[in-house]
Formats: C-alpha cells, sequence, structure tokens
C-alpha cells in the first residue's frame, strides 16, 4: 500500500531484517516493478550490535551481553566462509555459545537461502544469509549476516 501511495523509484530497506528485505522484494517484483530495492548494508555500533533503536532499552550489562550475539553470528559465518565444519555443526555451535551465555535467550540461528528464506543445510557461497533473533531481558534483537550475494542493489 505504501508504494501505491507514494509512488517511489527507489526504496532502501536494510539488510539487518533480512526477511522483510526478501519479502519486500517479492512483493516489489510482483506488484511494483518499476520500484527498484535497493539494501541497505547492516550499520554495526563499535561494540559490533548492529544499529537499532531497540538498542537504547539496553542496560549497560545488557549491552555487555548483546554484544555477544553478533560476536558469535560474526564467527559461524567465518566458520562457514572457511569451510570448517558442516552447516549444521556451525549452527550448532553458535546456538550451543548463546543459549549458555546467562542472560541470553536464544529465538533462533538458521542459515537461509536469501530469496526464499528456505533453510541451506549444504554451504554455498553464494545467495545465503545467516540469520538470529535473541532476546535479552525483554529487548529482541535481530540481525543477518550476508554472504554478499546482492551486490546488484546495495547501498552504502
Amino acid at each position: 500500500r505504501l508504494f501505491d501511495i507514494v509512488t517511489p523509484d527507489i526504496a532502501v530497506f536494510g539488510k539487518k531484517d533480512a526477511q522483510q528485505l526478501a519479502v519486500i522484494r517479492q512483493l516489489g517484483e510482483a506488484k511494483h516493478p518499476g520500484v527498484e530495492i535497493v539494501a541497505g548494508e547492516v550499520v554495526r555500533e563499535a561494540d559490533g550490535l548492529a544499529l537499532s533503536s531497540r538498542n537504547r532499552y539496553l542496560t549497560a550489562d545488557e549491552r555487555v551481553l548483546a554484544a555477544k550475539f553478533p560476536a558469535a553470528l560474526s564467527r559461524a559465518a567465518e566458520r562457514l566462509r572457511q569451510k570448517q565444519g558442516s552447516v549444521e555443526g556451525v549452527l550448532s555451535d553458535a546456538r550451543s555459545e548463546l543459549t549458555t551465555t546467562e542472560g541470553v535467550e536464544l529465538e533462533y540461528v538458521e542459515l537461509v537461502d536469501a530469496k526464499t528464506f528456505s533453510p541451506v543445510t549444504e554451504w554455498k557461497k553464494a545467495d545465503c544469509v545467516l540469520v538470529g533473533a535473541v532476546r535479552i531481558n525483554t529487548t529482541r534483537l535481530i540481525d543477518a549476516v550476508w554472504f554478499d550475494t546482492d551486490r546488484r542493489k546495495t547501498a552504502q
């Protein structure tokens, strides 16, 4: 509806919410092929936490815990890039790391296809996104590490 009202030529959506970006792209292609969907890079704070308005709800102690989330995703992404273990093994290790961190409630960590969001069980260098969500107290944080597949429409 927004595209119908505004009739943009270009729309920018962040890569942090990878699932939202995938849905917007599918809807855009189907209903608004004239709108160019541009993916904005994930902007990170000094501690690695993805920039989000939700970060302001974190206390100083919770912020320290929250920084463990992108760190775990980053380590898992590097292991995948280096082919250090199976996809499920790498994901299992990342999940375990986050699950055993007191104060962090893991919702999910998955490697998915960037377009369909179906799980990826065999490592492929392209068209994948490592996604995750955690709760720190009442604050829900999401993050995504792209195996940059999508250089065609990416905003820096």
